[in-house]
C-alpha cells in the first residue's frame, strides 16, 4: 500500500484463516508482521521516511480504529470525537495522519491528526 524512499514497504495480507495482518518489508527482504493489541484485522496503508506506519484495525465488535505504528514498534490508536469507524490513509514525514471517519448517522468526515 505504501513505500518510502528507503524502499521499505507497508501493507497487509490475509492469512489462511482469513484474518488480515499488517506487514513491513524492509529493502533487504525482511518481513515483519504486526497487529495492534485487540485487532481482529489490520490494514497498514502508508509509511513515511521515518518508518512510521499509519492505517486502521478492526476490533472484535467490527469497529475500525486508526493507528500509527512508530518505527520503534509501539502503537498509538485513535478515533476522532464522534467516530463510529476511523480509517487512517496517509502519514507524512512530520507524522501528520489524514483519513476519514464515519459518525453515528453514517456521514463521512475527513480528519487531520496532529502528532
Amino acid at each position: 500500500m505504501g513505500i518510502n524512499t528507503a524502499g521499505t514497504i507497508a501493507g497487509y495480507f490475509q492469512d489462511s484463516s482469513g484474518v488480515t495482518h499488517g506487514f513491513e518489508r524492509a529493502s533487504d527482504g525482511t518481513i515483519l508482521r504486526f497487529d495492534p493489541k485487540g485487532s481482529t484485522g489490520t490494514f497498514a496503508e502508508s509509511i513515511n521516511d521515518n518508518g512510521d506506519i499509519a492505517g486502521y484495525y478492526e476490533d472484535s465488535g467490527g469497529l475500525a480504529h486508526g493507528f500509527v505504528r512508530s518505527s520503534d514498534g509501539s502503537f498509538a490508536s485513535f478515533d476522532p470525537q464522534g467516530s463510529t469507524g476511523t480509517f487512517a490513509n496517509y502519514i507524512n514525514g512530520n507524522g501528520h495522519v489524514v483519513g476519514f471517519y464515519t459518525d453515528a448517522s453514517g456521514n463521512y468526515h475527513g480528519f487531520l491528526r496532529v502528532p
